[in-house]
């Protein structure tokens, strides 16, 4: 009898020791998954984490306060932003920015190897002496109408650029808009010490060769070395060189210019473009070609020069005696001028700006020029241009082949 108390005893002690063992391992194999659970937590977050992010939808911003994170704003989607640096635990719900000071979902963003390079152009801009005060909070959004972001702090900027249903503004150095329906007030406020344009000369050239390859006597030839001293002149003395929305901007009175600027143009087109597009490059000038669309090739494009119309391929002469040169454009048949000017449009990917054929124009084809969704057009006379002036008839004073860069001086300055 008590040989089978000592069995039934060590059974049962066996036992206990046994499902102890069992709880141990358990507890274990927990402990160990909870860890493998939590390492992968950890590297999903790190997967998002970065320097700088980019959000990857419409992003919601966050404020912490008493140990809460509460809703402050929005990102727009795309928008690359910088975070702070810290360290990432499988609690991490969320990161800070410390850009704009707010918090960000670790899951709305993903890293970026470099910040977003904004067009810095409107630096130049001398800002009007109004600043616009909005309403309850602040909502900004780019150039194609897509949210940049939206905050509840009410801010007050200068304005850049006016245009009919929005304001340009610099943002951290970007530019920016807001629009009128979400502005209290436009306070008068003296912004900028800078001297502005009162008048802009456009300059007209031709075709420019290298007389090492080619030989050109024409009047409208211009040789590479006139080229470099003209644009060397307007490099060293500081000069703006606008594009083409800038002009439309400038005679509508929407943006203000620096009291240096000037709009440099070119017609034609043509394999010369090359030698254009290497002395603009050179002195880091901009200009605009005015191309016979159907001469448009890959050669010419550079962030430096920008292509609108001299018509798809009516830019010829001797079709009647209305004028000296019996442009096309004035002689055919309406129908058949329109139906050039809207395919010029979509060759040079909805081009603004026309230059007429030989300076020549009369009010039946500034009516197709207008039709064929033009916003302004360029005619031959020596005249500056200035606000408010009929955006169709833009003067542009024309270079010859021996044109020097004193005869450049005397024309920036005088009528």
């Amino acid at each position: 009898m008590k040989k089978k108390r000592i069995m039934i005893a060590c059974l049962v002690i066996g036992f206990i020791v046994g499902s102890l063992w069992m709880v141990y391992r358990l507890q274990e194999n927990n402990k160990q998954q909870e860890q493998l659970s939590a390492q992968q937590k950890v590297e999903e977050i790190q997967e998002h984490y970065g320097s700088l992010v980019q959000t990857q939808r419409v992003t919601l911003m966050y404020q912490l306060q008493e140990d809460t994170y509460q809703l402050a704003g929005t990102l727009g989607k795309g928008e690359v932003i910088s975070l702070a640096d810290e360290e990432i635990t499988a609690e991490t719900e969320y990161f800070y920015a410390d850009q704009l000071g707010y918090y960000v979902r670790y899951q709305d963003v993903m890293p970026v190897n470099e910040m977003i390079t904004y067009d810095q152009r409107f630096q130049n801009y001398i800002p009007f002496d109004e600043s616009i005060v909005l309403k309850e909070k602040t909502t900004l959004y780019d150039e194609t109408g897509q949210l940049v972001l939206s905050m509840p702090e009410a801010m007050t900027f200068p304005i850049v650029i006016k245009e009919d249903d929005m304001y340009g503004v610099n943002y951290k150095d970007r530019l920016v808009w807001v629009r009128r329906q979400d502005v209290d007030q436009v306070v008068e406020v003296k912004n900028s010490q800078a001297k502005k344009a009162t008048a802009i000369r456009t300059f007209c050239y031709h075709k420019v060769y290298d007389p090492k390859e080619e030989t050109c006597n024409k009047i409208i030839c211009h040789a590479m070395s006139q080229m470099e001293k003209h644009f060397k002149y307007l490099k060293e003395e500081g000069y703006f060189t606008m594009t083409m929305q800038e002009m439309l901007w400038y005679i509508k009175g929407k943006v203000n210019l620096p009291y240096k600027s000037v709009c440099l143009t070119f017609d034609d087109g043509g394999l010369n473009t090359k030698n254009v597009i290497k002395v603009l490059e050179k002195y880091d000038l901009h200009a605009t070609l005015f191309l016979i669309a159907k001469k448009k090739a890959d050669y010419m494009i550079s962030d430096h020069l920008e292509l609108h119309s001299h018509t798809y391929d009516m830019h010829t002469y001797g079709h009647c005696n209305i004028s000296p040169r019996g442009s096309a454009v004035l002689c055919k048949n309406s129908d058949v001028v329109l139906k050039d000017l809207i395919k010029s449009r979509e060759v040079l990917d909805g081009a603004i700006a026309f230059c007429y054929p030989y300076y020549e124009y009369n009010d039946q084809l500034i009516q197709l020029v207008k039709e064929a969704g033009f916003q302004m057009a360029f005619e031959g006379d020596t005249g500056l241009v200035r606000v408010h002036d009929d955006p169709y008839k833009i003067s542009r004073y024309t270079f010859s082949n021996n044109s020097s860069v004193n005869e450049l001086a005397y024309w920036l300055h005088h009528e």
